[in-house]
């Protein structure tokens, strides 16, 4: 009887610890990381003190900052998807295979 109620305790406990971590993962993950980016920026530009003419230009700057990253990892993206499916070929060309590890190497500076 008293191994039971003590397994019966233990079940409950673990039933609301993982139900906690998983409330807090899954609350976590829904708005905290969206606002990230923008709470950065709202820092840096606190700091700076920018004013408007300033606040306007940064604003430009970053999204064309964004932008250029976001291309650059979509073709870095692509290069590395067509270097793994040389890789799996029969036949390995190591100077086809070199110059997409340059290009990568080039695209990632």
């Amino acid at each position: 009887m008293k191994k039971n109620v003590i397994l019966y305790v233990l079940l409950v406990f673990l039933i609301v610890v993982n139900g906690f971590f998983l409330y807090n993962y899954i609350g976590n993950t829904s708005g905290d990381n969206i606002n990230e980016p923008q709470r950065n920026r709202n820092f840096i530009v606190k700091e700076l003190g920018f004013n408007k003419a300033q606040l306007e230009e940064f604003k430009e700057k970053s999204e064309g900052h964004h932008k250029t990253m976001m291309r650059l990892s979509d073709e870095v993206k692509e290069l590395k998807d067509v270097l793994f499916s040389k890789l799996s070929d029969d036949y390995i060309d190591e100077s086809v295979i070199d110059s997409i590890s340059g290009l990568i190497c080039e695209k990632e500076k």
